[in-house]
């Protein structure tokens, strides 16, 4: 097998994107309807695991934010072999999403005015965040510069 091209990748993202917003999240049904929703068979040579589930809303407790968890083989081995699977979450934006001080987050003010954001995130890594599909745009997820509390950064 090939490994995936690079635009392979962003063409994958962007079909997830549109699945999470396929969705209906008025429909009863949602919960089981979304473990049985089928990717492009296109994609099935790269799908080592692929399954929709719903989320929790970490402000409300319900399981109300649409995603899929996904395993692909991108073509990249192990040093014994094996396939090193990518291991991603697919999860829209929390309309609820509040900060520190009970306000709601930018995006989540973006979400409640109908802007579709979908969060990609690499499940092997600490802060995995690898970016976010927003009104069919890819935006790559950048570090944000932290200084220590009383110093400058130097230029």
């Amino acid at each position: 097998m090939q490994p995936m091209t690079n635009q392979a990748k962003m063409e994958f993202i962007m079909d997830v994107y549109r699945l999470i917003f396929s969705l209906n999240p008025n429909d009863p049904g949602l919960h089981n309807s979304i473990q049985g929703v089928q990717m492009d068979p296109k994609w099935i040579p790269f799908l080592l695991f692929f399954q929709g589930r719903m989320f929790k809303d970490s402000t409300t407790g319900l399981l109300s934010l649409r995603g899929f968890e996904v395993s692909l083989n991108i073509g990249k081995m192990n040093i014994d072999g094996t396939i090193a699977p990518l291991n991603l979450r697919f999860i829209e934006q929390n309309p609820n999403k509040l900060d520190h001080n009970g306000n709601l987050k930018t995006f989540a003010n973006l979400a409640r005015q109908g802007h579709k954001i979908v969060w990609v995130i690499n499940k092997d890594l600490e802060n995995g965040f690898l970016g976010r599909v927003q009104n069919d745009q890819w935006i790559k997820s950048t570090k944000r510069p932290v200084y220590p509390a009383g110093t400058q950064p130097q230029e």
